[in-house]
């Protein structure tokens, strides 16, 4: 009797989940999710040909790699805390072709190549991108980094050794994995743990022009010097409070800076709700437009965002206002030690969901809660103006 209510339970979250996925996804998004079919639709088939074509032939990892393929379907910030793991690869297979693929809109920033990296566009949304991975020669080392579920394109591809992070016991898409590296036991940042994912603990320290600066179309730029207050975030709970931005910009001022805000694609009800004067980009700039305003800047403000990481790309003295993460895992950690970027943050209670990537990562302080989760935004509705101005002060004596 136990057995078959639990079995119904069972199954009971699963027709849940059936039944939302089917509202969310077939019924209120019909295109996207017609989209992903036909990325399966040519996923699988190629998996299931690539295991028939090795049959029961041994895996093996090869020492020295000519092809490496790493596989970041990610957003920006979290591609760009690849980098550790793209020079770590670089300094111990010199001679290796290295691509990575990532989401179209990242794309851009690889366009000079850097650490002789070439990048490729892959996404569920776009069945084509899989299809050009198709058309490369078959990796001999393919890097996960991130989500598991995309090791199922290494293995489409007749990727000869799969590396990723291990998942928790009884995870379907570990089954894709040759080898799985298990988290550190010790605090690190996440730039230095997607580094392990080389196999590898050595590399050096980023310098400033590692990754070259991108090409961009023209825009108009604004008179130097300023500093740019970045206001923008992915999700509310990593946004600070207008007020809090109306202040800082006036005692900025005050001081004889310059101010230019700036904010990502449909967030301009952020700007207008500081009230902001002066020069802005209210989310009309391009991704590689918004890279060369940050590299002009005497100094960016901005949310835990990528705006944030790609300030320690180009070596600009930035504050980083971090709310619902832990600031060990988004800080500097090794890789970046040598660059001019303070992370910011309050101790709360309510960072008590350790995991990053959904993988438990005990020591780390996290909150993985939705925007909707969460009533009183403490982490950055108690993050000051003061802290802020000091961190400021000292990044640009």
């Amino acid at each position: 009797m136990d057995l078959s209510l639990g079995l119904s339970g069972v199954l009971g979250i699963r027709y849940c989940g059936f039944v939302s996925y089917v509202c969310e996804e077939v019924l209120l998004q019909p295109e996207k999710a017609a989209s992903r079919v036909r990325f399966r639709a040519i996923l699988w088939p190629l998996v299931i040909w690539e295991g028939l074509k090795r049959g029961w032939r041994p895996r093996s990892r090869s020492e020295s790699p000519q092809r490496i393929l790493v596989i970041a379907y990610l957003l920006l910030g979290d591609v760009i805390m690849l980098s550790g793991l793209l020079k770590a690869l670089r300094q111990r297979y010199p001679y290796a072709a290295i691509n990575i693929a990532v989401p179209p809109a990242v794309l851009p920033l690889f366009s000079e190549r850097p650490w002789q990296v070439d990048a490729v566009a892959i996404s569920p949304r776009h069945p084509a991108t899989l299809s050009a991975l198709c058309r490369f020669a078959p990796p001999d080392l393919a890097v996960i980094a991130g989500d598991n579920r995309y090791a199922w394109i290494a293995r489409a591809l007749g990727a000869g050794w799969i590396v990723g992070h291990r998942d928790p016991p009884g995870h379907f898409h570990a089954l894709a994995l040759d080898e799985a590296i298990p988290y550190p036991e010790v605090a690190c940042a996440q730039t230095d743990l997607l580094a392990a994912l080389a196999g590898s603990g050595e590399f050096d320290p980023y310098a400033v022009g590692e990754w070259p600066s991108p090409a961009c179309p023209p825009f108009e730029k604004p008179d130097s010097p300023f500093v740019v207050l970045h206001v923008g975030a992915s999700r509310a709970l990593k946004r600070w409070p207008a007020r809090h931005w109306r202040t800082l910009a006036e005692l900025l001022r005050g001081r004889g800076y310059s101010v230019v805000w700036s904010c990502g694609p449909g967030e301009q009800a952020l700007l207008d709700e500081i009230g902001s004067t002066g020069v802005r980009y209210a989310g009309n700039l391009a991704l590689t437009q918004l890279w060369h305003l940050l590299a002009c800047a005497q100094a960016i403000v901005c949310p835990d965002t990528g705006v944030a990481h790609m300030g320690r790309l180009l070596g600009r003295p930035t504050c980083v206002l971090v709310g619902p993460a832990d600031v060990r895992l988004v800080g500097n950690g090794r890789f970046w030690s040598d660059m001019p970027c303070l992370w910011l943050n309050i101790s709360v209670p309510c960072r008590d969901q350790p995991r990053v990537f959904d993988r438990p990562l005990l020591w780390s302080a996290s909150c993985r809660r939705p925007d909707s989760g969460c009533h009183d935004h403490r982490c950055l509705q108690d993050l000051s103006v003061e802290q802020v101005l000091r961190a400021f002060s000292s990044l640009t004596p």
